[in-house]
């Protein structure tokens, strides 16, 4: 029964965050995404909506960082068919001086957005060169979440002028969820772990003894 209540407790704050999460990351979108082009984007034009729709871009593949899985005897490098859990990676406009330019020039390197797929299932499935995409649509989740240490160091080793303090993070097809859905997750997860708190105290009561 304890173990009942720890889970109650646990898991009822967890769904409670989550929704929080969902919230924030949600506050302010529209149910349809609206459409930008990745060159305004880049001269940091950044519209207040955080569900987009980035229309035709390169998209770098073959400059993917991904968390991936693997057996515990397993060691090194991952083989294709080890199981990707995401990976990101980045994308350019058409007129991005990476591509459009005939020489390379300092700063180069820097883009406005990486993308968050869970498109790609195994490693072996990564593309490992770049192709023009007609669309990307998802949400920005910068705000509540970013790269950790080993990802963003991955990312400075292949694009050291990048500024990945201004990059926008987005979540290819995750949309934004309703106040309903997100209120609803707070709540119930709150009432959830109040519930399994409150059962810690039920059937105890106070008694008095002599030595």
């Amino acid at each position: 029964m304890f173990r009942i209540k720890l889970a109650m407790i646990v898991g009822g704050g967890f769904i409670a965050f989550m929704g929080y999460e969902q919230f924030k990351v949600s506050s302010g979108t529209t149910a349809e995404p609206v459409s930008v082009s990745l060159a305004d984007l880049e001269a940091g034009k950044i519209p207040d909506n955080a569900h987009l729709n980035i229309g035709e871009h390169i998209a770098l593949h073959g400059a993917a960082v991904y968390e991936y899985e693997q057996a515990e005897h397993q060691t090194g490098d991952p083989g294709p068919n080890a199981k990707v859990n995401h990976c990101y990676y980045p994308i350019f406009s058409t007129e991005h001086p990476l591509f459009a330019a005939e020489e390379e020039t300092a700063g180069d390197d820097d883009f406005a957005v990486l993308v968050k797929t869970q498109v790609f299932k195994t490693v072996g499935s990564i593309p490992d060169d770049f192709a023009t995409v007609g669309s990307v649509k998802g949400l920005v989740i910068n705000s509540i979440s970013s790269l950790d240490a080993e990802e963003t160091n991955l990312v400075k080793q292949s694009f050291p002028g990048a500024n990945l303090d201004k990059v926008l993070i987005l979540e290819q097809n995750r949309e934004p969820a309703s106040i309903v859905k997100s209120g609803g997750m707070m709540g119930g997860g709150a009432l959830l772990s109040l519930v399994g708190l409150g059962l810690f105290f039920v059937g105890k009561k106070a008694g008095t003894a002599a030595v």
